[in-house]
């Protein structure tokens, strides 16, 4: 009995609240010493997206023209063309911005003298209630918008009609298609991303501040307090001398 050495098994739940907590002080330490860092790249990133924000952003114009489409079958009555036409219109929204279509509106816009070209990612095609299609371009000149949008629904109305969908381009095929625009919708305007710009700013200069900071972390060996002393040896550290000068004092 006088030889018993004496031990105490810590729950595993204590072992690991330790090593949470170790691991909690590490990273608020790191913020802590870094901070300035982080700070001054997030606010050089804040000033750089502004920046951009104020040269880049600019208010865009949406013209949208509403279409009437109906395909039709040979031989079937309105009532089932009508029905064919709401399973036929998928395949308009997925084709209309190929480039068979947005070739043929280059060529009809340079005729009629606009400049630039027409671009598909400037097209949106949407669906509307019954046999409505709505086809709208954006572009940071009004006219401009609106001459484009009109020499794309010329060229798509020239190929949908004549047959131009091919086997491989239509999720579904129709013996005739009428494609008939009609009236515009009124002109819409926003931003083109000035926030975004922004955001996109403070988020480089928060992730090149830390990366930055992380990079001295790795290659700085000194061992500045209590904590990183423990890190490296793995022991407990009992006392430590804060400051060797006023220690000589």
């Amino acid at each position: 009995m006088g030889n018993e050495v004496m031990t105490h098994h810590y729950p595993a739940i204590e072992i690991q609240e330790t090593q949470n907590m170790g691991s909690f002080s590490l990273f608020f330490g790191f913020i802590r010493r870094f901070f300035w860092l982080i700070l001054i790249f997030t606010l050089l990133g804040l000033g750089i997206g502004t920046g951009l924000a104020y040269k880049k952003d600019q208010t865009v114009y949406t013209q949208t023209k509403s279409v009437i489409l109906l395909a039709r079958i040979e031989g079937s009555t309105q009532t089932t063309n009508l029905s064919f036409t709401k399973k036929y219109m998928p395949t308009v929204q997925g084709v209309i911005t190929k480039q068979t279509f947005i070739n043929a509106a280059n060529e009809i816009y340079k005729d009629k003298g606009g400049s630039g070209y027409i671009y598909a990612g400037s097209i949106g095609v949407q669906a509307g209630s019954g046999m409505i299609l709505n086809i709208s371009y954006t572009d940071a000149d009004s006219n401009v918008a609106a001459a484009k949008l009109d020499a794309f629904l010329v060229a798509a109305k020239d190929v949908i009609q004549n047959g131009g969908l091919s086997e491989g381009e239509a999720l579904i095929t129709a013996d005739g298609v009428d494609f008939k625009p009609i009236d515009n919708v009124p002109i819409t305007t926003s931003s083109n991303g000035f926030i975004k710009f922004i955001l996109l700013g403070v988020l480089g200069g928060l992730v090149i501040g830390v990366a930055l900071a992380f990079i001295i972390y790795l290659l700085d060996n000194a061992v500045r307090d209590r904590e990183d002393l423990e890190r490296l040896t793995g022991s407990t550290v009992i006392a430590y001398i804060d400051d060797v000068d006023k220690l000589r004092k």
